[in-house]
């Protein structure tokens, strides 16, 4: 994962609330409510969720859904929790994680869990290792926006935006996902970088965890010099 986002200080961080009403936000919004039917209630997990403004853009469109944000930087979790309570937002709650380890959930613990922009900075062993722990604690989809390349499992060669993992074809190795589509992000949405030529939403469907046939069983990431 990025260096930089474990030691960001708090004035950093806080320069990030400017970028809360960024239209991919909302776009991928609409999109993950869309993809579970907008049921009147859902459980919601955030893997790397910064100060959460895309839970906060959830928040607006599903008042009555719990959603529970992860991130390795404990000045973006102190400014998110900040400025949740300056909402009078009580059903979002965000806790410092490294995602190095096992997701803190029991298996199929939520309705959705998603990444905007996360993965693709793990390494290919990593980002694996990632979404096979976001499917062990879904039971229902697994949503990644991430810059996504190749038609092949090996990923292209990273620079300064990360790797082009292949989510389709990862995802769909895992057991319990019984489907995968992918779509590309609409034209402006996110105008920056590599975003208009890779910016994909990846959405793999879950299979209920209570069959035993469908787990994934929870193990660290081992960790490997320079990641």
């Amino acid at each position: 994962m990025r260096p930089d986002w474990v030691g960001r200080d708090s004035a950093t961080a806080s320069l990030s609330l400017e970028n809360l009403d960024y239209p991919h936000r909302s776009w991928l919004a609409r999109a993950l409510v869309e993809s579970v039917g907008n049921p009147p209630t859902a459980s919601v997990l955030e893997v790397g969720c910064a100060y959460g403004p895309n839970l906060i853009q959830l928040n607006r469109l599903a008042p009555r859904w719990r959603y529970t944000g992860v991130d390795i930087s404990p000045s973006y979790v102190a400014l998110g929790r900040s400025e949740l309570k300056k909402l009078g937002l009580h059903n979002i709650v965000l806790q410092r994680h490294d995602l190095a380890l096992p997701l803190p959930s029991e298996v199929g613990a939520f309705d959705v869990v998603f990444s905007d922009a996360v993965v693709m900075y793990a390494s290919p062993r990593r980002a694996r290792r990632i979404l096979e722990e976001m499917v062990r604690v879904s039971h229902g989809i697994v949503a990644v926006l991430e810059l996504t390349g190749g038609n092949r499992l090996l990923p292209h060669r990273p620079n300064r935006d990360g790797w082009l993992h292949n989510y389709p074809g990862l995802l769909s190795q895992f057991r319990g996902v019984h489907s995968v589509t992918s779509v590309a992000m609409p034209q402006g949405v996110r105008a920056a970088g590599r975003w208009p030529q890779f910016g994909r939403l990846t959405i793999a469907r879950v299979s209920d965890p209570r069959d035993p046939r469908s787990r994934v069983t929870a193990r660290p990431i081992p960790r490997r010099a320079g990641e």
